[in-house]
């Protein structure tokens, strides 16, 4: 039994389109939705402190 659907979000069309998906298989499982976004800190910052070498 599922008791959690986890939707990430990028912003992008891509993701938002699998929002209902998400919502349906979760009505059907009687289970929650959980959206998640993530947000990379210092992107594009070379000399930030904390910001790990690639």
């Amino acid at each position: 039994m599922v008791s959690t659907i986890v939707i990430p979000l990028d912003g992008s069309e891509m993701s938002e389109r699998a929002v209902p998906y998400g919502r349906g298989l979760a009505r059907r499982e009687g289970a929650d939705v959980l959206f998640v976004s993530a947000v990379e800190i210092n992107a594009g910052c070379r000399d930030c402190p904390g910001r790990r070498a690639r």
